[in-house]
């Protein structure tokens, strides 16, 4: 349970992104610290006092701030291997990299804080599109968006599949939040139709939620929970004095003459009434 403001990642469409604080009493977004590259969401793994980011997707980075006082952790070794499709998360004081291994699955590598090390194969498959989103507890979730399976690790025991999710997605925002992992928004596969064409598969963002239960042992399948008021894509899922926010995003990737289009509303989940409440777009909105 967090009591005070917990750090997390928000980007912007070109140029670096940011490490933030989320102060609900004063209602304000305050950037601790600016990253010198981009990262998408997926790209990042926060701990309680450094954040790292990773990505091949747009170029090959990785970077390291102590966010605690605010400076940029320099000389940092890069992974001797990259991958387009990934995730990270930082656990037990390591920050631990999966990215795809062709059809064999995945491949994990550790970084410790001075280097890495290649750490085992996992059946897991990434690809490059659907990377996959992580968040640790006393284990870590590993989410695929294609397949919909949940794998589950404390680094020492690497699981099969421990459940399934409802939707497919990705760029999805994922917390534990009492005693429950909540998975919410992303961008999701459905089948239009059009004509001279009849029906397709188009990826479309979308604001649906779902969630299960936080422990080694998930149901046959997550629950649906409401809808976002508002869709949401590669965003931030803030827990904060015990209390949940949906925060950032896109609501429209652009393209086509159509304009990039970020979501600025501050989302609260009130569990007891299963709803999502609008608390108005921050003070300090950078967007």
């Amino acid at each position: 349970m967090n009591q005070h403001p917990s750090p997390f990642y928000l980007f912007v469409n070109h140029g670096p992104g940011r490490i933030c604080r989320y102060n609900p009493d004063t209602h304000q977004v305050d950037t601790i610290v600016q990253l010198r590259q981009r990262f998408d969401p997926p790209d990042i793994a926060i701990a309680i006092r450094n954040a790292y980011g990773i990505t091949g997707r747009n170029g090959q980075h990785f970077e390291g701030v102590d966010h605690v006082n605010q400076i940029h952790l320099e000389n940092q070794i890069a992974p001797r291997i990259w991958h387009t499709g990934a995730c990270v998360v930082y656990y037990n004081e390591r920050l631990f990299y999966i990215g795809s291994y062709g059809n064999n699955g995945a491949r994990v590598f550790v970084f410790d804080g001075v280097d890495w090390q290649f750490n085992r194969e996992v059946s897991w498959f990434i690809n490059e599109k659907s990377h996959t989103s992580l968040v640790h507890t006393d284990w870590f979730y590993v989410i695929d968006p294609d397949e919909m399976g949940v794998f589950c690790s404390d680094a020492v025991e690497w699981s099969q599949a421990v459940g399934h999710t409802i939707m497919p997605r990705y760029g999805a925002a994922v917390a534990s939040f009492r005693g429950k992992i909540y998975i919410t928004g992303g961008m999701t596969r459905i089948t239009s139709f059009r004509a001279n064409v009849g029906d397709h598969p188009i990826d479309e963002i979308t604001a649906a939620c779902e969630t299960f239960e936080n422990g080694r042992s998930i149901a046959e399948k997550a629950t649906m929970i409401a809808s976002l008021n508002h869709k949401r894509y590669f965003h931030a899922l803030v827990v904060v004095k015990n209390r949940l926010f949906a925060i950032g995003g896109y609501r429209n990737v652009g393209g086509n003459d159509i304009p990039v289009d970020f979501c600025t509303e501050i989302e609260e989940y009130d569990v007891e009434n299963n709803k999502w409440e609008d608390i108005g777009p921050p003070r300090n909105q950078n967007e």
